[in-house]
């Protein structure tokens, strides 16, 4: 610690850290600025990973049941592993539950006559009295009444490219074949779809028909299944399992939607990409604090040298450059976040990708800023720390 105060008086203590730090504010504001611009980067490159994977689910967090039923090879949401749908029948006679309702996965790209080339579509089908897939904006009595007209599609307003602004009444053409927007709902793109769309089952089994010239609809992606009152999930999913063949699995829908953005992580090198991008960030914000840090000591290494002659040990004296990048992580990191808040909200925008920031996210970027700054200050701090006081002077 060291005094400061005026007129005679005792004077207000002043930690020796920040003293160092704000001794030159010049120096100290361009530091601030460089590891935010870092901070910035690492909370963009876990927003970005983050995304991608919500986005990826979206539509599995928005089927309207208490269990899933999909295949055991199900472990990407835009590839198609439908599985009989006489396991749904099947399923019905388990105890506990209430119901169960198909839903159909069928990529799809949707054309505006006349207008830019066609984008690339999420394709649900559902039972028009029963949907299993309500995102938000799309209520039941909705779903029931519009998608019993032929031709009717139900679209998201959220999606990207040409498919952005979808409104009730816009026609168009969906694989060739005519369609009019009855219904919008709020869902949003992922990585790879550009949007999606629901339809009514029967819809769908005019517009896809089979290639072998079998029922379209034996082939089911997810089965939706709404349990009894006072039915116990994990007691029915076991049930469930035991009754069901060993081609599906049947998991609550946040379970699934794990199990898909693992298999992503995983095995997709898009997670890989962003994961790198996070390490580079958090090594260049390290460099700047180690530099800033450095400077800082090398300007003042007389002073602290002269502490260590009057008796400070190499502990003080490393206690002192921890606390500066401490308060330099911690101002960093506000800083970044400030950036961050609008930031997000920008790349969400730009993306369509679902950006949160989340506390999760934003206590992982405060771990690794605070981390980065005093492995910075540790670094710096062992030139003072082979010192010698006597050929300093």
């Amino acid at each position: 610690m060291i005094g400061s105060g005026s007129g005679g008086g005792r004077g207000r203590r002043v930690p020796l850290a920040r003293s160092m730090l704000v001794h030159r504010t010049g120096r100290l504001a361009a530091a601030l600025l460089g590891v935010s611009v870092a901070v910035a980067v690492m909370f963009a490159e876990l927003g970005f990973l983050g995304g991608v994977h919500d986005s990826l689910v979206l539509p599995i967090r928005a089927l309207d049941g208490d269990l899933v039923i999909a295949s055991r090879l199900k472990d990407d949401m835009n590839i198609e592993k439908p599985f009989p749908r006489s396991r749904l029948a099947q399923a019905r006679g388990v105890t506990g539950v209430e119901s169960v309702t198909p839903v159909y996965l069928q990529s799809g790209q949707w054309r505006t006559p006349g207008g830019p080339p066609a984008d690339l579509m999420r394709v649900f089908a559902v039972d028009p009295d029963d949907p299993g897939l309500l995102p938000p904006g799309l209520g039941r009595e909705q779903a029931r009444r519009a998608l019993q007209r032929p031709e009717a599609v139900l679209a998201d307003r959220l999606g990207r490219a040409h498919f952005a602004g979808m409104h009730v009444g816009r026609r168009g053409e969906l694989d060739g074949r005519r369609a009019e927007v009855v219904g919008t709902f709020a869902l949003g793109p992922d990585l790879q779809m550009n949007g999606s769309l629901i339809l009514g089952m029967q819809e769908l089994a005019r517009r896809y028909p089979s290639p072998d010239g079998g029922d379209r609809l034996d082939r089911v992606e997810f089965g939706v299944v709404r349990l009894q009152p006072r039915a116990a999930p994990e007691a029915v999913a076991s049930a469930l399992a035991d009754a069901l063949p060993g081609d599906v699995v049947v998991q609550p829908p946040g379970r699934l939607a794990q199990r898909i953005q693992w298999f992503w992580l995983r095995n997709q090198p898009v997670g890989a990409v962003f994961t790198i991008g996070l390490a580079v960030g958090c090594a260049i914000g390290t460099l700047i604090c180690y530099q800033v840090l450095f400077n800082l000591i090398s300007d003042q290494l007389r002073e602290l040298a002269t502490l260590k002659a009057i008796g400070h040990g190499n502990g003080y004296l490393r206690r002192v450059a921890l606390s500066q990048g401490l308060l330099l992580g911690v101002g960093s990191f506000a800083l970044g976040l400030l950036w961050s808040v609008a930031g997000y909200g920008l790349l969400q925008r730009l993306t369509g990708l679902t950006m949160d920031l989340t506390a999760a996210r934003v206590g992982i970027i405060a771990l690794l800023t605070v981390t980065m700054c005093l492995l910075a200050a540790r670094i710096a701090v062992v030139r003072v720390e082979r010192a010698d006081p006597a050929e300093l002077f």
